[in-house]
């Protein structure tokens, strides 16, 4: 369940055609399984933090005296936070599937909690009285967040034939995971002053 906050400007340009902006910023809460190859299920809890800014095409199918009602598409760009102390455990997790040597290596992993995000935003619309909006909103986002990276090449030097010092990789070590929420299902209520 995603709830949040949008403020912005919109403005018709015929009473059946319009554009708006606005920033958003959104919170949700997420129950999700991690699986991997080298890693046991694990349930896991976080709280997403989404904001961003946004730019509506709005058509009214309907228009009357004081009401309206309509849709819209649009395209939003902005960021994932993600919160949790579940991420940590799956931190853990990780650190029980490496080497004690491969995790002196990547000095822990280092866990990236924001990440771009870019959403198409598709809904219907209502308005009545001019002023009172409601809204239902299907948003789609096209990226996932990465939630742990950390990458590392160790490079041993050796000599060739000719006595040249040459460097070649000898060990490359990489974890990650990719949290990602494919979609929200919203409900507004907005106001036009």
């Amino acid at each position: 369940m995603d709830y949040g906050f949008v403020a912005g400007y919109k403005l018709f340009v015929t009473p059946y055609f319009g554009l708006r902006a606005y920033a958003n910023i959104n919170v949700a809460h997420l129950a999700f399984e991690a699986r991997g190859e080298s890693l046991p299920n694990t349930k896991a809890n976080a709280t997403m933090l989404n904001y961003g800014a946004n730019v509506d095409l709005l058509g009214n199918f309907v228009v009357m005296r004081d009401s309206s009602f309509g849709g819209f598409v649009g395209l939003g760009i902005g960021a994932n936070t993600w919160l949790g102390k579940d991420l940590d455990k799956l931190k853990g997790i990780y650190e029980t599937n490496l080497s004690a040597q491969d995790i002196a290596l990547l000095d822990g992993l280092k866990r990236n909690t924001t990440s771009f995000d870019m959403a198409l935003n598709v809904g219907l619309r209502g308005t009545l009285q001019k002023v009172h909006g409601v809204e239902i909103a299907f948003r789609v986002s096209f990226f996932g967040s990465r939630a742990f990276y950390e990458y590392y090449d160790e490079y041993q030097k050796k000599q060739n034939n000719a006595g040249k010092e040459i460097a070649y990789l000898n060990k490359q070590i990489e974890a990650n995971t990719t949290i990602y929420n494919p979609y929200s299902i919203l409900l507004r209520y907005t106001y036009s002053f």
